[in-house]
């Protein structure tokens, strides 16, 4: 129990209730997300996208390049975007994902087709560009 009040709720003074945070003092609590990139299929881990994070209402929060192991953030609960702007080299740009974040485990898989898997391609300086199917 405190013995200075001010660091109570002055109403709950004495009655031992556990002291709060002055508004100057409080902090966003955040969790641990890890992004994994992978191949879509292979399932091997992808370096090199250039990946945003966009809060509920569309708003940078953060960005990041992948790394072909994980890569892992820190953000508060709530619903969040995955946007890849710029795929890893020789995959197709991946489909953006809304994620929610917990106080439990928060694990966000991105999955890159290779361009040769997607049509008999040819890369004309990061544009895929798909023959005519005969």
């Amino acid at each position: 129990m405190a013995n200075d009040c001010k660091d109570i709720v002055p109403s709950m003074c004495g009655i031992g209730l556990v002291p709060y945070l002055r508004e100057e003092e409080q902090r966003t609590v955040t969790y641990a997300v890890r992004f994994h990139k992978i191949d879509g299929y292979t399932q091997q881990g992808l370096g090199g996208a250039q990946i945003t994070i966009l809060d509920e209402n569309y708003h940078e929060v953060k960005e990041f390049i992948s790394s072909s192991l994980s890569n892992t953030l820190s953000l508060p609960k709530g619903t969040y975007h995955a946007v890849e702007h710029v795929p890893p080299d020789g995959y197709v740009q991946a489909e953006g994902v809304e994620f929610e974040v917990t106080s439990g485990d928060n694990l966000v898989v991105l999955e890159n087709i290779p361009i040769a898997k997607v049509c008999n391609a040819k890369v004309c300086k990061a544009k895929v560009v798909c023959e005519e199917e005969e």
